[in-house]
């Protein structure tokens, strides 16, 4: 499911909606020209731009769920185009509300869009005529729907807009758990290696230097923390690069977590980083835009 939000959510989807909406366009220029006279031509063209709408507002659903599922929200400020993005972790109140009303947003708009499209083919618009000579839908010539249908319609529409309103939140809100559980398998690894960060700053304040491997600090060449997922530790230059073994998940396993080693004179700053672990299962100072410290 999430491969195909991230699909919908790609540039591909949207220029294919554009493509869609620009044949919609032509199909009502053909019929207002050349077929004024076909009602099922005129609503083939209405429906070919409804379906491009319809997958402009997916598309939006799409990115608000993948972000949610990113644990980012970005947001427009008020008088200006200028975008904000802000992380579940940094403002949860911020980040939850904004995900509710923009889900809510997309869901209705979407969803009605869908109803127009499905009431456009599913009524019967025949035309016929009353004895004055008014014009009238077919078999309802001077009749009003009742309120209770109207209520009864709006009722369902609600509910559904509701539950996938709320089945997308409750999807989101599962999968930032079961990230913040992968998260803290990072941390711990990272906790770990304490005792080589506190070997890497004691070996430069006697030799003035980073170590350049593991040897260098009289470690084996493969130092072994099984208890926290890692099957490698390896020292490189001063950095400190962990391996996660096969026990934990698939995020993680086999993939590498480091502690890059940045001299200031005879103390070392730590950063951390991963080449190739996504970022919503790494600690806010691992992720590719912060340039925060790791302590």
């Amino acid at each position: 499911m999430e491969h195909w939000v991230r699909l919908a959510y790609s540039n591909t989807f949207f220029y294919a909606a554009v493509f869609v909406f620009a044949f919609g366009v032509i199909l009502w220029i053909a019929w207002s020209r050349f077929f004024s006279e076909s009602d099922v031509f005129k609503k083939i063209s209405q429906s070919v731009m409804g379906f491009a709408v319809l997958m402009l507002f997916a598309g939006g659903y799409a990115s608000v769920v993948a972000k949610g599922l990113d644990g980012v929200v970005c947001a427009a400020a008020r008088h200006s185009f200028h975008v904000t993005c802000h992380t579940r972790d940094e403002s949860p109140l911020w980040f939850w509300g904004h995900v509710v009303v923009l889900t809510s947003f997309t869901v209705i708009f979407m969803l009605g869009v869908l109803v127009f499209l499905v009431g456009m083919w599913g009524t019967d618009e025949r035309r016929a005529t009353d004895g004055a000579g008014n014009v009238g839908l077919s078999g309802r010539v001077g009749k009003k729907q009742p309120v209770a249908g109207k209520t009864s319609r709006l009722l369902a529409f609600g509910i559904w807009a509701g539950a996938i309103v709320v089945s997308t939140l409750a999807w989101i809100a599962a999968s930032l758990h079961h990230a913040d559980g992968v998260r803290g398998q990072v941390i711990d690894a990272l906790m770990a290696a304490t005792p080589e960060k506190t070997a890497v700053e004691t070996y430069l304040q006697d030799h003035g230097a980073l170590p350049q491997d593991n040897m260098a600090m009289g470690l084996s060449p493969s130092v072994d923390m099984r208890d926290r997922h890692v099957s490698e530790v390896k020292i490189f230059k001063g950095s400190i690069m962990l391996k996660f073994d096969e026990s934990v998940g698939a995020p993680l396993r086999g993939r590498l977590v480091m502690l890059i080693a940045v001299r200031r004179s005879s103390a070392v700053s730590w950063h951390c980083a991963s080449p190739d672990i996504d970022d919503r299962f790494l600690p806010v100072a691992c992720r590719k835009y912060s340039f925060m410290s790791f302590r």
